[in-house]
């Protein structure tokens, strides 16, 4: 009875396929992903749509646990100094003050957003060493861009066009260009959280 007992076991559990969801676990090294998955663009794994992965992306052959990096989730972007990545989204440094804008922050610090609880949320940071990049100041492509002091470059909401180093605010004084934009239409998320609701400052 045992060993029948046993057998029913590894019969169910090689059978047995988790559900990990849409999006909730992130890639791997290599875009890899859990059988069945693949990576997509916001390096998030999702359940293969039946083209086999043609957009490119990678079928982890092997267990959830071994998604790279000893079965840590990585972050999407370059962490800003003094931050580390832990659970896929860069952590605000220890002790770090809350901001909405610019002034917020003082001893050179910038504002920069953080996923924290599944919404974003500005923490002073110190900047990104060397990068010239500041309020209003323009940028390659939305993400990560190392010569913004953020790190992040966005794209306005309503004005493609519009791109700038990404400089929270909450009105038009607290801009040197005195245009604060209403939404960041790319990157549409950091870190995994919507970036929709946080306003920059832009020319």
């Amino acid at each position: 009875m045992c060993r029948l007992s046993w057998a029913l076991a590894l019969l169910v559990a090689g059978c047995f396929t988790p559900d990990l969801g849409e999006g909730q676990v992130l890639c791997g090294v290599d875009d890899a992903c859990p059988p069945s998955y693949v990576c997509r663009a916001d390096g998030r794994c999702y359940h293969d749509a039946g083209d086999g992965g043609a957009s490119g992306a990678t079928d982890l052959a092997g267990s959830v646990a071994d998604l790279g990096n000893g079965g840590a989730a990585r972050c999407a972007r370059a962490c800003p100094p003094t931050s580390s990545c832990a659970a896929g989204v860069c952590t605000p440094p220890s002790g770090a003050t809350m901001c909405q804008r610019a002034q917020d922050c003082h001893n050179g610090q910038v504002c920069d957003e953080y996923n924290v609880g599944g919404m974003l949320h500005g923490f002073c940071t110190p900047p990104i060493a060397g990068a010239p990049g500041g309020a209003a100041d323009d940028c390659s492509a939305p993400g990560d861009d190392a010569s913004c002091q953020t790190g992040l470059c966005a794209v306005d909401a309503k004005d493609s066009g519009r791109r700038a180093c990404l400089v929270p605010c909450k009105g038009d004084g607290d801009c040197v260009s005195g245009k604060c934009q209403a939404s960041v239409g790319e990157p549409a998320t950091i870190d995994g959280a919507p970036a929709m609701s946080v306003k920059f400052c832009t020319r």
